[in-house]
């Protein structure tokens, strides 16, 4: 497996290469200095990166934003995670998996933890945080804890992108099981296997794009996505919803 965390002009944070398959790899990394000392740039290269990152191990943080990666409190520009997984995380606000990061390679986020918004990941699409991009991404298993949240695997903000991602098996305590979407667009992802207390067991609100969302579920409210502001070439079947609302 291979763990690559960059920043927004590619200077090169840390690698990582596990040689064997599923050896634990876990590197400790804060918001000044990297714990591994053969990056070679200056502290102020690590762009607002703490907590821990982990490829295959058991972790757990409590705290405001991004339980695994924050990528918000940066001067110099976003965070990038290419490839790996951050497991088992939780975050007491959002982003119990990752906050504010740009995440391509087929990186997985899993069985992490947050409180109100975004189980896996906290996808940013504010001026002052910038635009995050998620390509290419597993986000399977995560969960959203508080009847007052959003999003048990994925939570867009703003103009914030999702593309070719699979989002399976998330639950939310309210909204959004698979995806709450307050803005930010969906292109050709997989969104199924996704349950909510209220209201899109597969997405809620947001714009959808030859999105394939499939066996999602909720008690009360559309199975499939609850007010979508736009769908285009979208599947939407196999989705159970409350008061006749299987899909929409």
């Amino acid at each position: 497996a291979l763990l690559m965390l960059s920043n927004g002009d590619h200077r090169h944070l840390y690698r990582s290469d596990a040689r064997r398959q599923n050896e634990p790899v876990i590197i400790a990394v804060s918001h000044y200095h990297a714990t591994d000392e053969t990056c070679g740039h200056a502290p102020a290269c690590l762009v607002g990166i703490y907590a821990l990152v982990v490829l295959v191990g058991v972790l757990a943080v409590a705290g405001g934003n991004g339980g695994g990666i924050s990528g918000a409190d940066s001067a110099v520009g976003f965070c990038r995670l290419h490839g790996g997984l951050v497991a088992n995380n939780s975050a007491g606000t959002s982003g119990g998996g990752t906050y504010a990061a740009d995440i391509d390679g087929g990186a997985v986020v899993s069985n992490n933890v947050v409180g109100r918004y975004g189980g896996g990941v906290y996808v940013c699409g504010a001026a002052d945080k910038g635009t995050n991009v998620v390509v290419d991404a597993l986000v399977c298993d995560n969960r959203e804890t508080r009847t007052d949240g959003a999003g048990g695997g994925v939570y867009v903000a703003g103009a914030g992108i999702v593309s070719n991602c699979v989002v399976r098996g998330n639950i939310a305590a309210a909204s959004g099981g698979g995806v709450y979407a307050y803005g930010g667009n969906l292109s050709d992802c997989i969104i199924s296997n996704n349950v909510c207390r209220w209201c899109g067991g597969g997405g809620s609100n947001g714009n959808y794009v030859r999105c394939r969302i499939l066996a999602n579920s909720t008690t009360s409210g559309a199975g499939g996505v609850n007010e979508p502001w736009f769908l285009r070439e979208c599947v939407i079947d196999w989705n159970v919803g409350d008061f006749g609302a299987k899909n929409l």
